[in-house]
């Protein structure tokens, strides 16, 4: 239901100041018995909290906001049809006072547990979807309406995701020994029977059957929470508890929830016959199947049998649901969503954001023609670019009358009349607005009396450095060989005063000039340069589509090259045309640039050639296939493929594929004639979460051999150990640098002992270890470019074991021990419990504030070890990376062996 915006203009302009109305504990009207469901802004309502919402649903069926398909690349829908409700309590620690107690403020209990939902736990937001308190206040706790996916229960023995199809409700308290409050239960029978109602639910209902989202099972029969598909069926009650749908899991405790169903169910049959009107409306309209369908404009048209069926309840509580068979709006359409400040205006099916109240103003708008949508009819248009004012804009501040130059969405300074007047501006053309517009824009140097491009020194002498004014500052020209690549003019350089010098602000050193094609110097990779940041050309079919030539490309420095950020990657020429646009391609996402590495910081690892420093090759198990499944392999420079049943060599030209099969093949070698060369199995896919990226690409060799161990035939990659190490998958990009440290060190140990000893299956087994979370989760060369991070520490810590006894340490880890590690011979038994193993005898606590994962993931880790969550806590305590191995690993040492 959309509803004509009443916002106050100040509000719009400053942002979001949201008003809380004090909290009653009334679980209904007080003219209707509807349960009464309390806005966000209730408790989204502090500084604290304002701003923690990192996450927004979009909805893949816009079109009709019904049948909502998930992604067609896999990836987990954020709406579906709600067919489940499940209950769980906050578990809090029964010998706090704060637990079951009916003095403590519910609001910021729930504010608490946003703060550690949105942020601890990265879920971007609120993971249940209400919110009931100990006096029977209902609260709206997910953004996003009726049937976005919540972030409260997973199944991990299934693999199934009950996050999505389901409405989550948690009771504030602990009911392992007790029941809620009266008034607590009397409220969530209410909600689930409304609940029930407006989605065509019966509660009572123990043996009903919907499809489930599940996850398939990796090699190492872990769920792969990659992708998934509405692939199982779950059987078992409309109305459950997270224990009902995650055996062994004791939320929501003795809450008696088959009593619970049957008064869920008298509530539901009232309301299934109610009429609603919004109090600020006077449409009449009835919810049901999780859409509003509307009955009447007004309550006077309607029979007097149906006018007492009309319930009036507030404009946030209809708002939840969105309108059946709801045509997309218009082109220029202004919308905003109910719960949010943010004005949009619609093109092209998307949604852009009006940055400023003064720019709405120019643009000729009106709040009178806003329209207020449901958040999921909001969010059923994708977010599109932000409105700002356009480059080439003048504007000037209402405060202090400077004028500014908007330039690549920056500010720049106009630095005197006469430089006005020399860039021939127009005074008709200043647009005067408030300061708080202008501080929307970050600062970006000025406009002097020096034109963009010029070379400047302040000194005649050739030796002197030189500098070219650039994006509103000056820019040091690092070299000559730099000052030619931009085909500068020497005779053009002039100096200057040092008064004048000093008026453009610094803004670093010159990079190379956009479009150059680079690589560090040793290493495969290509990357082409824009705007100071580096595109990764992620595969061969990219790079001859570009029309580029590997031999053009300038070598720099390991130094040089971590100046420059990392951009996505190039996965198709329209990939970098889009890149040249300004917009973003569709290549791989990294997660954060590269640090810069200061001089005396270079890590030597890093300035070597692509020889590997530890003289070492490992073999890795990639994927299995039945002997007369076909592989297709191709490369990005020439490679050799040696057959071995027939004694066959073919020689391969960078791009051309081969295709066999083991069967007629026999065991096979595919060797490339250059270092450096990269492999791409076309017949193999290990995607990250979303699909951008495929992670089947490799350096060094391919073999396609049969393992009478196993009785299998193995895709095996061998390469250089450092290497291997650089394409492991297993941390994040955005981890402390410490913590990366440790794990760097604790998996080229577990590595490098199973090496040493034959590999970790024996050494009639033709791979020393699998690209598993069983071992490790290897991810090949384009893992390089997804985690620039994890490959610089990997490079730092090079030939960084940890020892026991003067023996390489099997240093295994875990994502999380679950407060404290596990003894690996309780654990696993046989040569764990031998005296080589003291440093996994467990029973080391994690540090107080680590952050907990999920039910699901805790049940996943083996717990051995170091935990995960714990080395992340204490690098941020400030622990060094020896200090973070010494405390999970007792009297180890760290060594370099190579």
């Amino acid at each position: 239901m959309r509803y004509r915006v009443a916002i106050i203009f100040s509000i719009f302009l400053i942002g979001a100041s949201s008003f809380a109305p004090a909290v009653r504990a009334q679980s209904s009207y007080a003219d209707s018995d509807v349960p009464l469901i309390l806005p966000r802004a209730i408790w989204e309502n502090a500084p604290s909290v304002d701003g923690l919402l990192d996450w927004m649903p979009e909805d893949k069926g816009a079109q009709t906001f019904q049948d909502d398909n998930p992604n067609s690349n896999g990836a987990i829908p954020d709406y579906a049809p709600v067919e489940r409700v499940v209950i769980h309590d906050t578990g809090c620690s029964l010998a706090s006072a704060r637990c079951n107690s009916d003095t403590v403020d519910p609001i910021s209990v729930i504010q608490s547990i946003y703060r550690d939902h949105a942020k601890n736990r990265g879920w971007g937001d609120m993971g249940y979807h209400y919110i009931v308190d100990r006096k029977g206040n209902i609260y709206e706790g997910r953004f996003g309406g009726n049937g976005t996916r919540g972030a409260h229960v997973y199944d991990s023995k299934n693999c199934r995701n009950f996050n999505v199809g389901t409405v989550g409700v948690v009771v504030l308290g602990n009911y392992t020994n007790s029941q809620p409050p009266q008034a607590a239960t009397t409220a969530l029978a209410k909600l689930v029977g409304w609940l029930s109602a407006a989605n065509g639910l019966d509660p009572a209902d123990t043996q009903k059957t919907a499809p489930v989202w599940a996850n398939p099972k990796n090699g190492g029969g872990k769920c792969d929470t990659n992708y998934g598909g509405f692939t199982q069926n779950y059987t078992g009650p409309v109305l459950v508890g997270h224990n009902d749908v995650e055996l062994n899991n004791s939320d929501p405790g003795i809450l008696d929830i088959a009593k619970l169903r049957a008064q869920a169910k008298n509530w539901k049959e009232k309301y299934a016959d109610y009429l609603y009107q919004a109090k600020n409306d006077k449409m009449v309209v009835k919810i049901d199947g999780g859409v509003i369908k509307k009955i009447a404009d007004e309550i006077a048209v309607l029979n007097a049998e149906d006018q007492v069926k009309v319930q009036k309840i507030n404009d946030n509580q209809i708002a939840l649901f969105p309108e059946a068979n709801q045509t997309m709006l218009a082109d220029g359409t202004l919308v905003k969503s109910r719960t949010r400040n943010e004005i949009y205006v619609l093109e092209a099916g998307k949604r852009r954001h009006i940055s400023s109240a003064r720019l709405f103003k120019k643009l000729g708008y009106s709040l009178a023609n806003v329209k207020v949508l449901s958040d999921r009819e909001l969010l059923g248009y994708a977010k599109g670019d932000t409105i700002v004012y356009s480059d080439g804009s003048l504007l000037a501040s209402e405060k202090d009358g400077k004028v500014y130059l908007i330039k690549n969405s920056e500010k720049r300074y106009i630095i005197s009349s006469a430089v006005f007047r020399n860039n021939k501006f127009k005074e008709k053309d200043i647009i005067k607005v408030p300061e708080i517009d202008l501080e929307a824009y970050p600062s970006g140097g000025i406009v002097g009396n020096l034109s963009e491009g010029a070379t400047v020194s302040l000194s005649h002498k050739a030796s002197a450095p030189n500098y070219a004014i650039m994006d509103g500052g000056k820019k040091l020209i690092p070299s000559w060989e730099m000052f030619d690549r931009w085909k500068f003019v020497r005779a053009k350089i002039k100096v200057i005063s040092k008064k004048d010098f000093d008026l453009y602000p610094d803004k670093g050193e010159l990079l190379l000039p956009d479009s150059t094609l680079i690589y560090e110097d040793g290493k495969p990779e290509r990357y082409l340069v824009y705007k100071g940041k580096r595109y990764w050309i992620s595969n061969y079919e990219a790079f001859l589509a570009l029309g580029l030539n590997k031999q053009k490309a300038a070598a720099i420095s390991a130094k040089e090259m971590a100046k420059y950020q990392s951009g996505k990657a190039i996965a198709s020429a329209d990939d970098w045309r889009a890149i040249l646009a300004g917009k973003q391609p569709t290549g791989i996402a990294v997660v954060s640039s590269a640090p810069t590495v200061q001089p005396t910081q270079t890590p030597q690892a890093s300035q070597q050639s692509s020889a590997d420093p530890s003289g070492k090759s490992i073999k890795i198990g990639l994927f299995s296939v039945a002997a007369s499944e076909s592989v297709s392999v191709t490369a990005d420079g020439p490679f050799t493929v040696k057959m071995g049943k027939t004694g066959e060599q073919k020689t391969y030209a960078g791009g051309e594929t081969a295709a066999l099969n083991w069967q007629i093949a026999g065991d096979t070698e595919f060797t490339a004639q250059n270092n450096g060369t990269i492999f791409t199995v076309s017949s193999f896919h290990f995607y990250n979460w979303n699909k951008t990226i495929d992670f089947n690409t490799f350096l060094g060799n391919l073999l396609l051999v049969y393992s009478p161990k196993s009785k299998k035939v193995w895709m095996v990659n061998a390469l250089p150990f450092e290497e291997y190490l650089q394409g492991l998958g297993e941390a994040l990009n955005t981890d402390p640098s410490e913590y990366r440290k440790a794990f760097s060190i604790a998996s080229r140990s577990y590595a490098l002992f199973h090496l040493q000893n034959g590999g970790k299956y024996g050494k009639d087994e033709v791979y020393h270890l699998n690209n598993t979370s069983s071992d490790q989760v290897y991810r090949g060369y384009a893992w390089g470019a997804y985690a620039p991070n994890l490959v610089l520490t990997t490079r730092e810590t090079a030939g960084e074991v940890l020892k026991y006894n003067g023996k390489v340490a099997r240093a295994v880890y875990s994502s999380d021990s679950g407060g404290t590690t596990k003894n690996a011979c309780a654990l696993w038994g046989r040569e764990f419990c031998g005296a080589d193993y003291g440093y996994l005898a467990g029973g080391v606590k994690d540090p107080e504030g680590t952050v907990r994962r999920d039910a699901a993931s805790l049940k996943a880790s083996h717990g051995v070890g170091m935990s995960a969550t714990g080395a992340r806590r204490l690098a941020e305590l400030g622990k060094t990376y020896k200090e973070i191995l010494a405390y999970y690993y007792k009297d180890v040492a760290v060594e370099k062996v190579y």
